[in-house]
């Protein structure tokens, strides 16, 4: 009887195994099965796309303009809220669309099935939405699939040849994308909880809404003032000197030759040695704004930013990467957390930017001819000296009577998961030198200084990197040195890639800025004048 009990538990045990071994295997089936589906409907929408894009230019023309407002703070178009835009025929977007795809039900219900559907027009080294001569020029479509980031893409050329990209290669000539867009996440999707910083709905469809993962997405302003890209043009030739006008630094050159020992003191309090300016009140036409970020040991900071299946990933060797991803949809997206200690408690201000691996890398690539007309950048590692990226994104005045001396920047490289939190402590020093709102005698003054300490707490995710701390001091400089020289300056430029507007005889200064340090990157932040 024990026996017979035994066979038959074994029996049960190998039945239960094969279903389960038939479940997993029917699963992982259905998975891929939806995955070809969503490969297969995107590719049905690029086919109608195509045709309709090669006879229509105003429809280009339209798909430049609407990506170029950034919606998501990338040159994204969510398909499903740009459709029914209206064409000078009558017809909208998606009838224009439709009329010149092979089978209409087909590729409207393909259409429907895509709920995240997006046109990007990729920022390229040599091929930007701002550089679209939209009118005359044509442009081929790849189709980006997230869930394969192994085989080739599939593309299809401007005269509806189909093609394949390497994994690896990037083009070099006008092409735009299509695929989900990662910035974008429906109410019913599990991961929705783990957003910090949920965004505004843009978008109901079939009974479900769709939020941007992030607010800060939206204020892309804050991430490069491009009426100025050419400091960051010039300064990313050298990783430690920056050059602007002079006029926009006036303020800092005033007080170095005020003569005081903190020059924010100056900055905001109007406090001059030279001239025996002893007191005053916050001048707030002034603010810290972060204008650059510099990584130190960039090929393995490269490779140490790249864990995440939505990060451009490394692969390989250290010095070897597959880039891809950065030109299909690929930024690196980062969160700063300024901490600032209180007589009261704390303050906390979180800013959020993206930016591309070419704008806080140099990646080395070689240009390879891949027949028809078609260049690629095949990309082969990263420059051991990184640039130093030109940013604008502002914080606070520096309230020294409130905020004390001492700032802690926290600084994380974000990527969706489970949410976690981590702790960290800011100690500071604020003075009671202060009479009626103003400040009296220079740094702490004759009355000293009293010490608090606060302990935060920050919300992130699991599988987002940890890129480390760093304290400014309001007593640290700003420049550690500087020159003054007379140059042609471009102004009024429309954008990135795109050629000077007007060139000026202008006074421009060349200085090494004063940069504060987490280990694995660095960070300039500097008063700047409110306009």
């Amino acid at each position: 009887m024990k026996k017979l009990s035994k066979i038959i538990l074994i029996a049960v045990a190998l039945f239960t195994l094969s279903c389960e071994q038939d479940y997993s295997d029917n699963t992982e089936f259905k998975k891929k099965e939806i995955q070809i589906n969503e490969k297969e409907a995107k590719i049905t929408f690029a086919l109608a796309l195509r045709n309709a894009i090669f006879n229509e230019p105003e429809l280009r023309n339209l798909i430049k303009e609407e990506a170029l407002k950034m919606f998501n703070g990338d040159y994204d178009i969510l398909y499903h809220t740009f459709k029914e835009t209206l064409m000078k025929s009558g017809k909208s977007v998606h009838e224009t669309i439709l009329d010149y795809s092979e089978n209409r039900e087909k590729t409207n219900s393909a259409i429907q099935n895509l709920p995240l559907l997006t046109i990007l027009v990729p920022d390229l080294i040599d091929f930007t939405a701002f550089d679209w001569d939209s009118e005359n020029e044509l442009v081929d479509i790849a189709i980006d699939d997230v869930n394969d980031r192994k085989t080739a893409i599939t593309a299809i050329s401007s005269d509806g040849e189909k093609y394949e990209i390497p994994r690896g290669y990037q083009p070099a000539y006008p092409i735009i994308v299509i695929k989900n867009n990662e910035r974008i996440i429906s109410s019913s999707d599990t991961q929705i909880k783990n957003y910090n910083n949920l965004g505004d709905l843009v978008l109901n469809l079939n009974g479900e809404s769709y939020f941007i993962t992030d607010n800060n997405y939206k204020t892309k302003d804050i991430n490069h003032n491009y009426e100025n890209e050419a400091i960051s043009r010039i300064e990313t030739n050298s990783s430690y000197f920056r050059v602007g006008l002079l006029s926009d630094y006036s303020h800092i050159i005033n007080a170095i030759e005020s003569e005081v020992e903190w020059q924010r003191d100056n900055i905001y309090y109007g406090l001059d040695a030279s001239q025996n300016i002893t007191r005053g009140p916050l001048n707030r036409k002034y603010m810290e704004v972060i204008t650059g970020m510099r990584f130190n040991f960039p090929p393995a900071d490269f490779n140490f930013i790249s864990n995440s299946p939505e990060d451009p990933s490394p692969t390989g060797n250290d010095q070897m990467i597959n880039i891809l991803p950065e030109w299909t949809d690929g930024y690196f997206d980062f969160e700063i957390n300024v901490l600032i200690t209180t007589p009261t408690g704390q303050e906390k201000y979180v800013r959020s930017f993206s930016l591309k691996p070419y704008e806080l890398f140099n990646i080395k690539y070689r240009i390879e001819n891949g027949g028809r007309g078609r260049t690629f950048r095949i990309f082969e590692g990263i420059s051991e000296e990184a640039p130093t990226v030109s940013l604008n994104i502002p914080i606070e005045d520096w309230n020294f009577e409130r905020y004390g001396n001492t700032w802690k920047f926290v600084i994380i490289e974000k990527d969706p998961d489970i949410k976690t939190t981590i702790t960290t402590t800011n100690q500071t020093k604020i003075g009671t030198n202060f009479e009626f709102g103003e400040k009296v005698g220079f740094k702490f003054g004759a009355t000293g200084e009293i010490t608090e300490s606060e302990s935060f707490a920050i919300e992130t995710t699991q599988s987002s990197d940890l890129l480390g701390e760093a304290r400014l001091h309001f007593e640290d400089p700003i420049f550690l040195n500087y020159t003054i020289s007379n140059g042609n300056w471009p102004i009024g430029c429309g954008g990135r890639n795109s050629p000077p507007c007007e060139l000026i005889n202008t006074q421009i200064i060349t200085y090494e800025p004063y940069t504060v340090t987490t280990g694995r990157l660095h960070l300039i932040v500097e008063p700047i004048e409110l306009r």
